[in-house]
């Protein structure tokens, strides 16, 4: 079992390979939004480093949102005409619980303690979740205007709060309870376990209905960030 996996949603732009839930190799540039520019030869690396053709490949695996329209967009249609092409299935992963994989090995989180990705939504706007140590969602994913008494409701719990809208909100959300973790962990490796499972569950998306899960109506009248 060798699955792909795509990560765009952020301006990080990551790729990884695995196989039987091991990661194999990982490649990562965070450089803006370049997505489209470099996401082609950024695979084609990965499986020159892996001894991988694409024929080997049992499925895809695709950031799914929330994040940047056009980072999903991108890394989204790449899965889409691969998957296509090689005709095998695409898993698509929820950015918020990818995230919260990568903040879990690094972290090693308590029980009293909750994951918080972020991702920027610009101004004190962010796509965020609350995920337990055993990534169960306490919170479902939503897009949250932060201020002073956001998350009191979980003042029993050590909150982590990382990602790219984590940042923003350091000097708003100031309690006893609330970490900052600077790393964004939006990475591929966090859809490594993830995918593995639902591929060995055979739950896979329908390639031809499978879009981007923005949380919120595409903006046209604001330049993205």
């Amino acid at each position: 079992m060798k699955l792909l996996h795509i990560e765009t949603a952020t301006t990080a732009c990551s790729v990884g390979i695995s196989e039987n839930k091991i990661l194999l190799a990982q490649h990562s540039i965070d450089d803006g939004f370049k997505h489209a520019e470099i996401l082609n030869s950024m695979v084609k690396n990965i499986f020159n480093e892996t001894n991988t053709s694409p024929a080997q490949l049992s499925a895809i695996s695709v950031s799914i949102g929330p994040g940047s329209y056009t980072g999903l967009r991108i890394g989204l249609s790449f899965c889409k005409g691969l998957a296509y092409g090689l005709n095998i299935p695409v898993i698509a992963i929820n950015t918020l619980f990818s995230m919260a994989r990568v903040a879990q090995k690094k972290v090693n989180p308590t029980s009293n303690q909750f994951l918080v990705p972020m991702i920027d939504a610009r101004r004190m706007e962010v796509y965020c979740s609350v995920i337990d140590h055993q990534l169960n969602e306490i919170e479902a994913t939503s897009a949250k205007i932060i201020d002073e008494q956001s998350f009191d409701n979980l003042s029993d719990k050590e909150l982590i709060f990382f990602g790219n809208g984590a940042k923003k909100c350091e000097t708003t959300l100031i309690k006893e309870n609330h970490i900052f973790y600077d790393q964004n962990c939006c990475e591929a490796s966090g859809q490594v376990e993830l995918a593995s499972n639902l591929f060995l569950n055979k739950i896979f998306n329908n390639l031809a209905h499978l879009e981007p899960f923005y949380l919120k109506e595409f903006q046209t009248n604001t330049k993205e960030k």
